[in-house]
């Protein structure tokens, strides 16, 4: 998908002089371009958070080091084939990088403060208390960082999660003590906000899906919808990687990455 992205960055005139480019993970295991996250990892322009894909190298890795390839088999079936067409050495370095990404992002907008993170954390939980947890380990916000869906599992009919959510205002599904959170994982039609919850994958990589960048300098957010890749045949490298779709796009200088934390 980094060809898509670079073509709908272009459209948009994004400047890497002045503009920052945000995503919110699985940077990988969307084709056969996931070697070149390095490239855009590289840019002073780029951030991302970790993405539970992300996290799929490294652990093929260690496992193979007590020759274990139960990892890298279940790495390859959920898009990590690519892993064949490049050398140990290349995917090391890839795995290295990711790993090094943030589990989450905190901007300070002209929306106010923007956080970003993968999955959706647990239902109840401040924004504070989940840097906090994550500054001390907690393997569940871990997870739920990479891996949660708690409302929109709710909203699609999972039966617990919904029981849960009715004991609860919708008010209260919001994440208290930050302004917007931004996800990814849950890949959806269109964006889609629930509370200060913004939902932006819209599944670039899918035959239905498109891409989805928002400005988030933009007052209210500003939202571009660009190709999915079955639109634009034209370009190299159509099954590329990293979903666009989960990206957010700050025009100018205005704002600032004022927290980044790291496991």
């Amino acid at each position: 998908m980094f060809s898509l992205l670079e073509s709908t960055l272009n459209d948009i005139e994004f400047n890497p002089k002045y503009d920052r480019l945000f995503c919110t993970g699985d940077l990988i295991d969307r084709g056969h371009e996931s070697i070149r996250v390095l490239d855009f990892l590289r840019q002073p322009w780029f951030f991302s958070v970790r993405g539970n894909h992300d996290i799929m190298p490294i652990r093929a890795l260690r496992a193979l080091l007590v020759n274990d390839e139960i990892p890298l088999l279940e790495w390859k079936a959920m898009g990590g084939e690519w892993f064949d067409d490049h050398s140990l050495t290349e995917v090391i370095e890839v795995a290295q990088a990711l790993m090094d990404l943030p589990m989450l992002i905190e901007i300070k907008s002209a929306n106010g403060v923007i956080g970003i993170t993968h999955g959706e954390p647990k239902i109840g939980l401040s924004w504070p208390q989940i840097k906090v947890h994550l500054e001390n380990g907690c393997h569940l916000t871990l997870l739920d960082i990479l891996l949660g869906r708690h409302r929109m599992e709710a909203l699609l009919g999972d039966y617990e999660q919904a029981r849960e959510l009715s004991k609860t205002r919708i008010d209260q599904w919001s994440i208290q003590g930050i302004d917007h959170l931004i996800l990814g994982h849950t890949v959806i039609p269109h964006w889609f906000r629930l509370g200060n919850i913004h939902y932006i994958d819209t599944g670039a990589c899918h035959e239905r899906g498109c891409l989805t960048l928002i400005d988030i300098s933009h007052p209210g957010f500003l939202h571009h919808r660009g190709l999915s890749h079955h639109e634009s045949l034209d370009y190299s490298g159509v099954f590329g990687v990293g979903d666009p779709s989960d990206l957010a796009f700050l025009n100018g200088q205005n704002s600032d990455v004022i927290h980044a934390t790291c496991v």
